[in-house]
């Protein structure tokens, strides 16, 4: 029997905050479980994704969690995406943290080039297209399923335009400008196959901006923090 999960960390090779480092080793491991933790990096993140799920597969691990260097999370991370995902029919499910930007914006939608998504509330638990891929634990069974590539970054039209079956709408117009991350590849895939995604808001991660030495998160004053609520 392999572990219950596997922890996976793509760096990039960058500085990462000592918060950060605080924060994974103080994550709450869910009791009579156990964990294994991987680390890839001097590769393209598409390729470390790739690599690091081939490895949790390997180890028959029942859960994979990403978790990037940019990434805080919180304590509750591990224990609240695996109470949401064996209580519900999702293959994986994910925390809410924002763009690393002055004016932040959750990093979540709920269509394709809908935007960011605002209409929720802290401590709720809902199904979303795509969230980001700093805090997001993915059932490994799916990738049993899922034909590959899994992940894919596409840096030109060019590159969408050969997986029409994913994105038809490049064919349908000249964009000046087009590109996909290997985390929309994904989640594109799953919508594909009719897999389904939640967003935790009760999983709030920091997102660092490492040259700024700046953790962002959700105003206060945002919608989503004006009165909290709790999945019952």
């Amino acid at each position: 029997m392999g572990p219950k999960y596997v922890i996976a960390y793509p760096y990039g090779g960058r500085p990462v905050p000592c918060d950060w480092h605080l924060a994974v080793w103080s994550m709450l491991i869910p009791t009579n479980t156990s964990a294994i933790a991987i680390h890839r990096r001097s590769i393209s993140l598409d390729e470390a994704q790739t690599s690091m799920v081939e490895e949790a597969l390997r180890l028959e691990g029942e859960y994979i969690l990403f978790i990037e260097d940019d990434t805080e999370p919180p304590f509750n991370a591990i224990v609240e995406l695996t109470r949401v995902l064996e209580t519900s029919d999702a293959v994986a499910a994910g925390g809410i943290y924002t763009t690393r930007t002055e004016a932040p914006e959750p990093v979540l939608y709920m269509t394709p080039g809908g935007g960011s998504y605002w209409n929720w509330k802290v401590g709720e638990v809902f199904p979303c297209w795509s969230i980001g891929f700093g805090c997001l634990m993915i059932k490994t069974s799916v990738f049993q399923s899922l034909p590959k590539p899994w992940f894919k970054t596409l840096d030109t039209l060019d590159e969408v335009r050969q997986f029409p079956e994913l994105f038809p709408q490049a064919l349908e117009r000249d964009w000046k400008r087009c590109g996909v991350t290997s985390d929309i590849f994904f989640f594109t895939k799953l919508a594909q196959f009719g897999y389904k995604v939640l967003a935790h808001g009760g999983v709030l991660p920091k997102h660092w901006d490492v040259a700024k030495n700046k953790a962002h998160s959700l105003p206060e004053n945002s919608y989503p923090m004006q009165r909290e609520t709790v999945e019952a």
